[in-house]
């Protein structure tokens, strides 16, 4: 009876230290976003249920700011350029991009309280593994690459003096 209650009490202090794990989270919003205001409403609201660490990136005024999310979307695979606030950096294992659900922050956060974060990109209705490009997103890459190369070469290139 006795080693049933030790086995229980374990148990609850394992949960407890999941609770109470810190999720650290960087949230990169532009000052005056309707979408951003309500995330971090949201966040802070969490923080009831989860131990999180909130820290917030200015995009719009604060051009590092800028560079720094132009870079983690550069890591998550993801075109700079397609980007937008609010993009949430939650563990430096995912990043949610866009404006979510109450429901849709639980089941990521749930992730990481029990220690397995998911590495990729959350939307509110869609989830895709870090680095991993759909066939039509890495031909459109490639395709690109090969205009890019193509410029490249015609601005390069030296042009032939006139024939006599």
């Amino acid at each position: 009876m006795e080693i049933k209650g030790v086995f229980v009490a374990i148990a609850l202090i394992a949960i407890s230290g999941l609770a109470s794990a810190t999720i650290n989270l960087t949230i990169y919003y532009g000052e005056g976003c309707p979408h951003c205001a309500r995330t971090l409403d949201l966040l802070f609201n969490l923080t009831k249920d989860y131990n999180l660490s909130i820290e917030g990136k200015e995009v719009y005024y604060v051009p590092l700011n800028q560079l720094e999310m132009q870079g983690v979307y550069r890591d998550f695979g993801l075109d700079p350029a397609q980007g937008g606030v609010p993009t949430t950096l939650v563990e430096n294992r995912s990043l949610v991009v866009g404006e979510v659900s109450r429901e849709r922050w639980q089941e990521i956060f749930g992730y990481c309280a029990s220690g397995s974060c998911r590495e990729g990109v959350f939307t509110q209705d869609s989830f895709s593994q870090k680095g991993s490009l759909q066939p039509m997103q890495a031909a459109l890459i490639a395709a690109a690459f090969v205009i890019l190369a193509a410029a490249v070469y015609l601005y390069t290139r030296k042009p032939k003096p006139p024939a006599a």
